[in-house]
């Protein structure tokens, strides 16, 4: 049943977003993932910085169309990735617990762009930055150079301190050699995190090595993510990292929400995507929130204070 509900919640999330088709198809062979990718280019007449996006778990890249829309409008390419058994119907309890398989998704897609004609021309490949939510957001923190531990996450799972995203980790993983490898990217410059999830299972010496400047913005009532177990033990452990604290808004409040989204929360009770009962203006912290990805970016990709 709860296979079932997920699938239900994944097909009514693609229904939520106006979505662009898939610019291109990256095969990954080597990992066996086909990985559906989908590219925005501003109207510029210069190579542009390049912002790759990961979605949240389950999610789609369309469901950040709000934040995509408007760092094209300041001047950015962004590129994003439908990470391949962790999305919209194609998600699966291992393809949730398997947060390693994701980062390597986008540095496989910067790689295509930047060998590509078809895009390479209008990006610059000196200035790259990765934004992404919840386990997006632990991906493009990886790609900074955060490494998964799997006894961590165990550990803490099995702990009085285990916070609700035990329990949507259905499948914890299995002991796996590359689960702990480093998926550092030094192509990317700077980090912009939504909720990131992952923090527990993070070993906190990769943090205090991540050595390229990071933003995280979460909301203090996160029901699913516990701040303190993940975007403060991120911000505090990362050197360079700077912390906005939303007052409230819940988990949820960086996904986009339409009539169809309120037909899954009608569903699915133990999600809020839509925030019913949370006294928050969603479009009025999406629209601070791209705000502050546009700032943090143009500051550490050009140069901008």
């Amino acid at each position: 049943m709860k296979a079932v509900w997920y699938t239900v919640l994944a097909m009514l999330l693609l229904l939520t977003s106006c979505v662009k088709v898939p610019d291109g198809t990256l095969q990954d062979d080597l990992r066996n993932r086909e990985i559906k990718f989908a590219v925005w280019v501003p109207e510029s007449t210069e190579p542009a910085p390049l912002i790759v996006l990961s979605h949240g778990s389950g999610g789609h890249y369309s469901n950040f169309n709000w934040l995509t829309r408007v760092l094209v409008e300041h001047g950015y390419v962004v590129a994003a990735v439908n990470h391949p058994f962790n999305t919209t119907g194609n998600d699966t309890p291992e393809g949730v617990a398997r947060a390693w398989d994701r980062p390597p998704d986008l540095s496989l897609l910067i790689s295509e762009l930047l060998s590509n004609p078809e895009w390479a021309a209008a990006i610059d490949s000196t200035r790259i930055g990765a934004t992404g939510f919840s386990s997006g957001g632990y991906t493009v923190l990886a790609l900074a150079g955060a490494v998964y531990d799997i006894d961590q996450m165990h550990a803490y799972c099995n702990s009085t301190e285990a916070g609700p995203e035990c329990g949507l980790a259905v499948a914890l993983p299995a002991a796996d050699p590359d689960a702990s490898s480093l998926l550092k990217d030094p192509r990317i410059k700077a980090v912009f995190a939504m909720a990131p999830g992952w923090g527990a299972a993070t070993r906190s010496d990769s943090l205090e090595a991540i050595d390229i400047p990071v933003k995280i913005v979460a909301a203090e009532d996160d029901e699913i993510l516990i701040p303190a177990h993940h975007a403060v033990y991120f911000d505090e452990l990362i050197p360079d990292s700077v912390l906005v604290m939303l007052p409230k808004g819940g988990h949820f409040i960086f996904l986009s929400c339409s009539p169809m989204t309120r037909v899954a929360d009608w569903f699915i009770d133990r999600f809020n995507l839509c925030g019913i009962g949370i006294d928050v203006d969603r479009d009025a912290v999406q629209k601070e929130t791209a705000a502050l990805a546009v700032q943090f970016f143009d500051q550490h990709l050009r140069a901008v204070e």
